[in-house]
């Protein structure tokens, strides 16, 4: 019986220690990330504070041929105003490349690129290029990737990710960065190339610039055979294509589905230009490099709501004759357009060429999305106000619009078409991080901090147990303690539970303090020392017990002899 008792204590720890451990790396500093990543593309990583990444030059985690195919948890902590090296033409990014890979939780603040002379393709501030890979709840704040100092030029060129392909890009949002320039084709505020069945879900841009040749849009270059759905692009947004082929939301499209998107971004673009629009640039049916013939492109629930500074421009669709879906339920707002003429009622229900063109104040009613059948579980649908998505939103911000900004959204095509997005670059610094969210209780390490307090807690029930149940042979042989071998086997028992209870919690207390600010630290302090009080009010509550339990059997036993005294006396 003593053996079992041994074995289960001994099965009990190794439980807790083993759960108590995420098999996780943490990085605590910029110093750290280069080598600690790049010694192990396939490992498993977490940051644990806030990395200050601004008097260093990052080179690209892993390269084209070997990219990172491992874990990394953010936990919300920023890695600050990286500088990345451009080590070769392709793939520049903190990540050169992922495969198979899960990034999570990352902001990125004020990142930049130490430009080599030369082009650069596959560009952008997490990854150069994605394969099969998760990406959610990461954003990108303040960064520029303006390529027209020294005429460099470029192709896939996203913020987030230079060129994805399948897996899945949600919850992320791009905030006040600049992107592009003259001489660079398939820009992106969130990805450059979007294909191979790649899911955008959820996704947000926000106070950004965007400036290309051609390809353009505030959320994607170009997207073939993928699907984005609930992203949209804010009234903050400004998207200059010098060629063609840009819009307010996707440059072109190729047999992908668009579903519950809006733009609200302002377009700049060539005079009389067919593939230049408010939401996507061009539908193409054409064979294309590594995606087959394109089929018809799905739209459906999504409207436009942006400036179009041209003329001769499509309010919804470009140029192409491969769209789908149904017309009925994609809108777009005529009256904000260069010629604000509006009828005083809405037009009839036909597209132009795809999307029905309204009133701003047809625009602003519930009524026309309802009519439409616009799921409400997805829209929040209020009167005076454009559709919005109910679980998609980025936080609060305070922007700042630069000078050449303000002047460029009100200037004419001609002169918005010689700006620079180097004119810019104040827009990136002055803006407001985005603000830490709220402390938690006491959950700064998740699962592996309350593994540790919960088998803390145990052996304290344990202890109780043990305590109350055996305590008894300590009060009747405390006299000759040293000649009884169940009393000696009690205190064994006793002491190891007591022992194994404090180490789990003071254990507890040094769990990557680091990644706590300071009422997260108080709340774990108090957290533990609960727990510390609770294993000694258990241990002494069961010695209570068994004091008692011990007095009560004795008392019973006493009366039971005297009874069986009184009954073996022999009669007179």
């Amino acid at each position: 019986m003593t053996t079992l008792k041994y074995c289960f204590l001994l099965v009990l720890l190794l439980s807790c220690k083993i759960n108590s451990s995420k098999g996780q790396t943490p990085i605590s500093s910029c110093s750290l990330w280069t080598s600690t990543l790049g010694a192990n593309l396939g490992g498993s990583f977490i940051l644990t504070a806030d990395l200050d990444c601004s008097m260093l030059t990052l080179a690209p985690i892993g390269s084209t041929s070997n990219c990172f195919t491992g874990t990394l948890e953010g936990n919300g902590y920023k890695i600050i105003a990286p500088t990345i090296d451009q080590v070769n033409r392709f793939d520049t990014a903190l990540f050169a490349c992922l495969a198979g890979a899960s990034i999570g939780n990352v902001m990125i603040e004020q990142p930049s690129v130490d430009w080599a002379a030369t082009r650069s393709d596959r560009l952008g501030f997490l990854a150069g290029s994605a394969l099969n890979t998760d990406i959610h709840n990461c954003t990108v704040n303040g960064g520029l990737l303006d390529l027209n100092n020294g005429d460099r030029g470029g192709s896939a060129v996203g913020a987030l990710v230079g060129r994805f392909e399948g897996g899945s890009i949600t919850g992320c949002g791009v905030l006040n960065t600049l992107v592009g320039s003259d001489n660079t084709n398939t820009v992106g505020i969130l990805v450059g190339e979007l294909l191979g069945s790649a899911l955008l879900d959820g996704c947000y841009s926000a106070n950004n610039e965007v400036w290309a040749f051609q390809l353009a849009g505030s959320m994607i270059g170009t997207c073939v055979a993928s699907i984005v759905t609930r992203s949209f692009s804010s009234d903050t947004d400004l998207i200059t294509v010098v060629q063609d082929k840009g819009a307010g939301f996707a440059g072109s499209s190729c047999s992908c589905t668009f579903g519950n998107d809006y733009s609200l971004s302002t377009v700049h673009g060539p005079n009389s230009v067919s593939t230049v629009a408010g939401f996507l640039g061009q539908a193409i049916a054409e064979t294309q490099t590594g995606a087959g013939d394109c089929t018809e492109t799905i739209i459906n629930n999504c409207y436009r709501a942006g400036r179009l500074n041209a003329t001769g421009l499509s309010g919804f669709f470009g140029q192409g004759d491969a769209v789908g879906g149904n017309c009925n339920t994609l809108f777009w707002d005529e009256q904000l357009d260069f010629s604000p003429s509006c009828p005083s009622s809405p037009p009839a229900a036909t597209c132009d060429p795809y999307a029905i063109p309204l009133c701003t104040d047809a625009m602003q009613s519930p009524t026309t999305y309802t009519t439409a059948n616009w799921p409400e579980t997805t829209w929040l649908l209020l009167e005076g106000e454009y559709p919005s998505l109910q679980s998609v939103s980025f936080e609060t911000q305070t922007f700042s619009s630069s000078p050449s900004r303000s002047e460029s959204m009100s200037a004419s095509p001609s002169q918005s078409q010689s700006s620079s997005p180097s004119q810019s670059q104040s827009m990136s610094a002055s803006a407001s991080p985005t603000p830490e969210p709220p402390a938690k209780d006491c959950e700064l390490d998740g699962l592996e901090y309350t593994t540790i307090v919960l088998c803390s807690l145990f052996f304290g029930f344990f202890l109780t147990i043990v305590a109350g149940y055996h305590s008894a042979y300590l009060w009747d042989h405390y006299q000759n303690f040293s000649q009884n071998i169940q009393s000696q086997r009690t205190v064994r028992i006793f002491l190891a539970a007591f022992l194994i209870s404090i180490v789990f919690v003071f254990a507890s207390l040094s769990v990557d303090q680091g990644r706590a600010d300071e009422s997260q630290q108080k709340a774990c302090i108090n957290t533990a020392a609960r727990a510390t009080f609770f294993s000694v009010l258990s241990a002494l509550t069961g010695v209570i017990l068994g004091y008692i339990g011990n007095e009560i059997r004795k008392h019973f036993k006493a009366q039971r002899a005297r009874r069986r005294a009184v009954g073996q006396t022999p009669l007179q």
